[in-house]
């Protein structure tokens, strides 16, 4: 699901600020391994408020994991792009790589400015070098980002981008191995750091991983590797609370995000949501031209972002012509949920008899389902269609989804692997019954459930 749960462990510590630095919009090497100013202390400020802004973009690059490389050449392919024309907008990218695959080498994450100066010239500013021990991964190090955001940089819009490992609405570490979770086996002890691990637990696969050596590889969302075999998430319960205000749009550069249980947990948070109904291909989305939309003199273009993302994607071919992509009105989807709540409480059985079907549209790919079973992400409206709703029923429900639903796009493929028949948008939990106990009790604590009652 997205992001996954961090509360275990306490690696937040306070956040050290550092020097600064300047460069010429061209090509850069993003090396971020800055040193701290000598004679200051964790807690010294180094920035006062600056002037209004038009435009806040935020890049929040969760890469202690194996997206490293990936992550990097997305923020390499962002500082090589035309970025912003004007002083008044202004680029925070929050980064955090690591320095190999074991993940015993602990980096300092980092907050860096970018903008354009007086002269017109680009600058980038280090804003922040934080402790090596600190996961920003972790609701805590995202509000504190946000926060300082908020209290230095005045603008008109604030956005977001997050991008990393993730898998939905999904519970922690579901995802790899959820016969562990439905027979009981998997406690907080799974999610414990490799000192405290036995050498008889060593051998196990990480909470998440990539798939197959052989596999074009994926973007998800919000993993933190403590080392080879542990990492740690938040879920997006979680990544609502870290928001200190919200944001005028929030993009996902991670896998499976598009569902409604996750538009809906972050409803109150964000005005707009980009994201996918299936997996991103670890290349992710166009940086090269990303700017371009965001900082748009007359706003950010958000959906001309996504028509991009999409176009780029279906321009390639074979496997790697791959994307679903979808722009999401927040404010109109509590009219969805409850147009939702009566279809599901009148149309029950039919909701029931889909249990076994292969026939709704689904996103996750044959190869994981055959080997992990999981069978989560399912096409919301295809899942409604097949309940048997009168006419007069569907209408609405289609009056409300198309609402909420500002763009969809999505490839004939995906990685081969999935035929896009049907593309609402917005994917959905389609409720398993049998041997799913500890996911449908997890679901009936995300809001959308609370309100739809969905899972009963």
């Amino acid at each position: 699901m997205v992001l996954k749960r961090n509360n275990i462990f306490s690696l937040i510590a306070a956040i050290a600020l550092a020097a600064t630095g300047l460069f010429s919009c061209s090509p850069v090497d993003v090396d971020f391994t800055f040193s701290p100013n000598p004679g200051r202390t964790d807690n010294d400020v180094m920035r006062g408020p600056s002037e209004d802004y038009r435009n806040v973009f935020i890049v929040y690059s969760m890469g202690f994991n194996d997206l490293t490389g990936y992550l990097r050449d997305d923020i390499n392919d962002l500082l090589s792009s035309p970025l912003m024309k004007s002083q008044r907008d202004i680029l925070l990218i929050c980064s955090h790589f690591s320095n190999g695959t074991k993940f015993n080498k602990l980096t300092k994450p980092t907050l860096t400015k970018v903008c354009r100066n007086e002269d017109g010239e680009i600058v980038k500013d280090t804003l922040m070098i934080m402790p090596e021990t600190t996961n920003i991964a972790n609701k805590e190090t995202l509000r504190q980002i946000l926060t300082y955001t908020k209290d230095n940089f005045e603008a008109q819009t604030y956005g977001i981008l997050l991008s990393s490992h993730g898998s939905g609405w999904a519970p922690a570490g579901y995802i790899n191995n959820p016969s562990k979770f439905e027979n009981g086996t998997v406690g907080d002890d799974y999610f414990m750091s490799a000192a405290q691990r036995t050498s008889s637990q060593m051998d196990e696969t990480p909470v998440y991983n990539m798939g197959r050596p052989d596999e074009i590889p994926v973007k998800s969302m919000g993993v933190h590797c403590l080392s080879e075999y542990v990492t740690v998430e938040m879920d997006i319960t979680e990544l609502a609370e870290a928001f200190p205000f919200k944001m005028d749009y929030i993009i996902f550069d991670a896998c499976y995000m598009g569902g409604i249980e996750v538009a809906y947990q972050l409803r109150n948070v964000t005005e707009t949501l980009v994201a996918s109904q299936t997996e991103i291909l670890a290349m992710g989305m166009d940086y090269k031209t990303m700017t371009t939309y965001l900082f748009d003199p007359y706003g950010p273009d958000l959906e001309g972002l996504c028509r991009r993302y999409y176009e780029y994607y279906d321009a390639e071919s074979g496997t790697y012509r791959s994307a679903t992509i979808s722009l999401i009105d927040c404010s109109q989807l509590e009219p969805l949920a409850q147009v939702s709540r009566d279809i599901f409480s009148r149309y029950r059985a039919g909701l029931d008899a889909l249990q076994n079907t292969r026939n709704v549209q689904k996103y996750f790919r044959s190869s994981y389902e055959t080997r992990t079973k999981q069978q989560w992400y399912f096409d919301f409206a295809d899942i409604v269609e097949n309940c048997g709703l009168s006419r007069e029923d569907l209408d609405i429900f289609h009056d409300a989804l198309n609402e909420a639903v500002i763009y969809k796009a999505a490839t004939e493929y995906f990685m081969s692997n999935i035929k896009i028949e049907r593309h609402s948008g917005l994917s959905m939990y389609l409720p398993m019954l049998e041997k799913r106990e500890y996911l449908n009790n997890f679901y009936k604590t995300l809001e959308w459930n609370r309100v739809t009652g969905l899972v009963q």
